[in-house]
This record gives structure tokens, C-alpha cells and sequence, in this order.
């Protein structure tokens, strides 16, 4: 702050408002003429600068963004008379005058008219990080390389919180457009507060409610009435083209429940898919046609085969007369030998529906305790059904299974203001993802015949997985002069159980359909145990960061951080002093020199 001599004013009270909110935070100039405030919500405000002997200076609407540092240095005139200046658009306030991070932010606006379809007709924000500098495509529907790292090298955050998925690295939650305020994508070169990894870091800021009541209703319909009859479904029997539709309704609402100190927001999404049976979702399969399933009760018995040993084959095949009742067309029939017995056999594809429901739902609330402390709650619910998504769909919904997928995130943050240059910031948070599949046949083993078909369903189920996040953070924010000091730890508590039952139920494998009748296997692959694993882990990081502001026109960033994250594993290395003599490494130990 200076005058218009360019000498700094001492002492000047500074008023900064959320133009939604109304609510206020006061600070005064120190003795180098330097003013901060931390931990501004994202939002529109309005700023005054007095002091006595000098006009009043307002600037009256200007935007804060995400992680994003404001700089307006400003210069009063003296006031012979009672004046009051108002500015209604600051110049370079949307410039990053202070730090060296790339980024890019967007805004509401940005985020509800930019596409960011992903997959299967479901919206999802992490498709904005395209968008932003030195960000590539990558492999995978909703990965992105930032800053040339690996896709799966990215920290996504929500309300400046966990929402990683412990397992693939990528974001856990699903976020809809509607849900957001702001969302940040940082690249490169970001502050020390920053870390967990090197690729971008992404931050999403959910909706709040303000002073006026506010809301909106949506509705995203897709149909397919006006498609053409596609080659795959005419050549399936079908007359007509068959039916897609899906429909996303939802609608939100938010305002004041005290105004100016408690506000509300809540969300509801339905996405409804409706997808009949259709030759896209088919599995190609080379069975038995009738009459080669007719003729198979004619074939003698292999060299070696008992009479138990055919019955329980052709007992594996009593489900094809309810397949052939499904099956129009047979592509690439053929007659092949069996022990001198001809069979004959045909391609089929089944047609299989695949409806499919998501639902999402958020909830905030926000309270001001009197003029230093603030309060919000807040969580993100994310719920997918899909049937028949998953596993041996070659005879359509038979074998499928169901994948089932709830992803939750609480959080509740609370801000402390001691004085004008002292403010810390405090939040919890409760990450929570299950996923699981649910089979149609649970039960049959999975027996592979190459090159024809596979009886029963997958030899990776069951499966699933529950994974867990507890996460404690504080920041610490002291203004001194011409330092602005930031410093914190972040904790968090990773649990994984993990269900794996790889060949739990039997896989046999046979090199053909003769084999199989036969009783002559490749191999058989039989799992003692269901196989299940718990993955515990402990990250800790500890950060300082100090922005010295040496002139008006130059600021320093000066940060370290360090982290330190238990091995999640303890069954890796050998133990035994004999083995580890014959040259086997022991237990993986964890990093304790990971400093940036």
C-alpha cells in the first residue's frame, strides 16, 4: 500500500467481503506496507481500503479462484475533502504476479459449457484437465499425462482433501459439473503445501450456498429412435434398431438457513440407461449347433474315458438347447471329427441388455462462529449398478456378473482466525470406495474349451475390494512483514481389503471340443484358498513454505516438504537368515529420504 508518492502507508484497515456471503475479514497494512488474507473461499468480492487523511478506495467486484494468489497493490491519494473512490474492474488481478506454478482454473461458467463426457454418457470434471498447459491425452478413458509424468501419477483433490483411489491411482469419486464451484489443475512448479505426487495436482471446490436462495434443474437426454438397423443386429434377427436411452435428471438448491452466517447446499443426480439386447454387447462363441448337440450322445468314449467321465461333459452342455432358443444366425458352421463322429458346429453372438443406473448426491453446510471461526460439512455420493457388465457374457446374461460400485467422501473443515496476521486451518476427512461383482453363477468352475467357448464364469472372480481413507490436516498461516510463512502436516490412514479369488472355484482348460468330450485336459488350475489381503499404509507429510515478498514487483517462493509413507505390505522379502544368505532380499523397508 503506498501513497502517491510511492511511500508506504502504515496502518491502513483493509475490508475484504464475499459479495455471496456477506461475510468479512478485516486486516490493517503492517510497518512495510504489505496486507494479506489466507484462506479466502473461492468466490466474487469486494475490497476497501481507509485510513484517516487518505480517500477511500473501494474495488468493487473481483474474482478469487482455487489455490490462487490475488495481488492488488494499491495507491491512495490524500483526501482535502470527505472522498470515496470505487472501482468496478482491477486490472491484472487474474494475473499469477506471485508464483511460479502453471495452472489453469475454470470457473463455473467454464465448467458447465465446456464437454467433458467421458464414457458410457456419464460427465465427469477430470475431462477439464485437458484443457489446461503442458496436459496430454492418455491411455485409458479418464487419464491424463500432465507435465510428461505418467497418467497415473496425478494427486487429485476435493475441498483440498483425499479422493485417490488406492488401487489403480486414479481419482476415486466421480464428480459431475453441476457439483463444483472452481476446478484447478496445477502442473508444475507448485508450492510446498503441494506433493503426494509428481505428476498435476487437480483440486475441485464444491458448490456452497450463499445469501440468495438459488437452484437449477437438468435434464441430458440421448435416444437412438432415429439410428439405422446396424449390420451386427440385422445379421442378430432384428427388425429395428434396439433401444438406448439414457436420461441424467437431477437439480440442486442452496441459500442462507441464518443469513450471513449459516448457508446450505444439496445435490441430486439420476442417470437412468436403458440399453436393450443388442449384437454390440454380443461375445463371439463357437458351439454345437442343434444337430451337432443331437449327435454328440453318439460319439463312443475316448481311449481311457469311463462312462462318469462323459456324462459329467455332456452334463457341462445341458445348457445349449436354452442357447440355441436365442440364437437366429449361425456364422462359419463346420463338421469336425470326434472320435469319427461328425459335429456340427457355428459362430454365435448373443445379444445381451445392459441397463445400468448411477446415482450421485451432495451435501454442504456452512456456519460462521461470530467474527474468527468457521465451520462446513460436506460429502460426495457416488452409486453405479450395472448388471451383466463384467465376466463370460458369450451366452449372454449366464454367466455375467454385476458390478456394483459406492464411493463416498466426508469431510468437515474448520478455520480459526487469531489475529490479523495468525490463521489455521484444520479439517478431517472419511474416504470410503467399495466395489464388488456380483456373479450370475457363482458357483460352476470356468472351463475354458480354446478356440470354441468357456463354460461358467470368470476364473478372477469373486472379487472386490473395500478401501478406506481417514486423512487429518492443518495449515498454519503467520504474516510477518514481509514474509507470508505457511506450514502443516497432512495424515493419512489407507486401508485396503482386497478379495481375489483367482481359480478359487477350478479353471480347466482343453485344447479343443474334442478333448473336452473326451476328458483329456490341458491343465487344471485349483486354488486352496480364496485368496484375500489386507494393505495397510501410513503417509505423513510435513511442509514449510515462506513467500517473501522482497519488492513490489518481486516475490520469492521458498518451500520444503517431506514425506514419509509406511510400507503397505508385510509379507514381501524373506525373513530367514538362511535364505537371505543364498542371496533373497529381505522385507521392503520404507523411504525415510523423500524431501522436496
Amino acid at each position: 500500500m503506498t501513497d502517491s508518492t510511492d511511500a508506504v502507508i502504515r496502518n491502513v484497515q483493509v475490508i475484504l467481503i464475499n459479495k455471496q456471503t456477506n461475510i468479512s475479514r478485516e486486516t490493517f497494512t503492517n510497518d512495510v506496507g504489505f496486507y494479506r488474507f489466507v484462506a479466502i473461499d473461492p468466490g466474487n468480492y469486494s475490497m476497501e481500503f481507509r485510513t484517516p487523511g487518505f480517500e477511500t478506495h473501494k474495488i468493487d467486484d473481483f474474482a478469487v479462484k482455487t489455490a490462487q494468489e490475488v495481488v492488488i497493490n494499491q495507491t491512495l491519494a490524500p483526501a482535502s475533502v470527505a472522498a470515496e473512490i470505487s472501482v468496478f474492474e482491477t486490472p491484472g488481478s487474474e494475473l499469477a504476479k506471485t508464483t511460479a506454478t502453471v495452472e489453469r482454473t475454470f470457473t463455473e461458467r467454464e465448467i458447465n459449457e465446456l464437454p467433458m463426457q467421458v464414457y458410457n454418457n456419464v460427465r465427469d470434471i477430470t475431462r477439464l484437465a485437458l484443457f489446461a498447459p503442458l496436459v496430454a491425452r492418455a491411455p485409458s478413458f479418464t487419464e491424463f499425462s500432465a507435465n510428461g509424468q505418467r497418467s497415473r501419477n496425478n494427486n487429485f483433490m476435493l475441498d483440498g482433501v483425499d479422493n485417490n483411489d488406492l488401487t489403480v491411482t486414479n481419482s476415486s469419486l466421480r464428480i459431475i459439473p453441476e457439483a463444483v464451484q472452481q476446478v484447478q489443475l496445477q502442473t508444475v512448479a507448485y508450492s510446498a503445501e503441494f506433493g503426494r505426487s509428481s505428476g498435476a495436482q487437480f483440486s475441485a471446490v464444491t458448490k456452497a450456498g450463499t445469501n440468495l436462495y438459488h437452484g437449477e434443474a437438468w435434464e441430458y437426454h440421448r435416444g437412438n429412435w432415429m439410428e439405422p438397423l446396424g449390420l451386427a443386429n440385422k445379421r442378430a434377427g432384428f427388425k429395428e434398431t434396439p433401444r438406448y436411452v439414457v436420461n441424467q435428471s437431477g437439480g440442486d438448491m442452496g441459500g442462507p438457513i441464518w443469513k450471513d452466517h449459516t448457508f446450505f447446499f444439496g445435490l441430486l443426480e439420476m442417470n437412468r440407461r436403458r440399453e436393450a439386447a443388442s449384437a454390440s454387447n454380443a461375445t463371439a462363441a463357437t458351439i454345437p449347433t442343434p444337430d451337432g448337440y443331437a449327435a454328440l450322445s453318439a460319439i463312443p468314449l475316448g481311449d481311457g474315458e469311463t462312462p462318469t467321465a462323459r456324462e459329467a461333459a455332456l452334463n457341462a452342455l445341458k445348457f445349449l438347447p436354452d442357447i440355441h432358443r436365442l440364437v437366429t444366425n449361425y456364422q462359419n458352421l463346420q463338421n469336425r471329427p470326434i472320435n469319427n463322429v461328425m459335429v456340427q458346429t457355428g459362430t454365435i453372438g448373443i445379444p445381451l441388455a445392459r441397463p445400468a443406473n448411477f446415482w450421485y448426491s451432495v451435501g454442504r453446510i456452512d456456519h460462521r462462529l461470530g467474527n474468527t471461526d468457521n465451520i462446513s460439512y460436506r460429502y460426495h455420493l457416488d452409486q453405479s449398478d450395472q448388471p451383466n457388465l463384467q465376466s463370460n457374457t458369450q451366452f449372454g446374461a449366464r454367466f455375467a456378473a454385476a458390478q456394483s460400485i459406492l464411493r463416498q467422501n466426508h469431510a468437515i473443515s474448520y478455520t480459526r482466525i487469531f489475529t490479523n496476521r495468525f490463521l489455521n486451518e484444520a479439517r478431517v476427512a472419511y474416504v470410503r470406495s467399495r466395489l464388488s461383482f456380483l456373479e450370475n453363477d457363482p458357483q460352476s468352475p470356468t472351463v475354458t474349451i480354446t478356440n470354441f467357448f468357456t463354460i461358467g464364469g470368470s476364473n478372477a472372480f469373486p472379487q472386490g475390494r473395500i478401501e478406506q481413507l481417514y486423512q487429518l490436516q492443518d495449515v498454519a498461516t503467520i504474516i510477518a512483514n514481509r514474509h507470508s510463512l505457511k506450514f502443516g502436516v497432512d495424515v493419512r490412514r489407507n486401508q485396503l481389503f482386497a478379495r481375489f479369488g483367482s481359480n478359487s472355484k477350478g479353471t480347466w482348460t482343453f485344447a479343443n471340443l474334442a478333448d473336452f468330450l473326451n476328458s483329456t485336459p490341458l491343465s487344471l488350475l485349483q486354488a486352496v484358498n480364496e485368496a484375500t489381503f489386507n494393505a495397510n499404509q501410513w503417509n505423513n507429510a510435513f511442509f514449510f513454505q515462506d513467500d517473501i515478498k522482497a519488492t513490489r514487483r518481486l516475490t520469492l517462493n521458498l518451500g520444503v516438504r517431506y514425506e514419509y509413507s509406511t510400507v503397505p505390505f508385510g509379507f514381501f522379502g524373506a525373513t530367514n537368515p538362511a535364505i537371505r544368505a543364498a542371496g533373497v532380499r529381505g522385507p521392503v523397508r520404507s523411504d525415510t529420504n523423500n524431501w522436496a
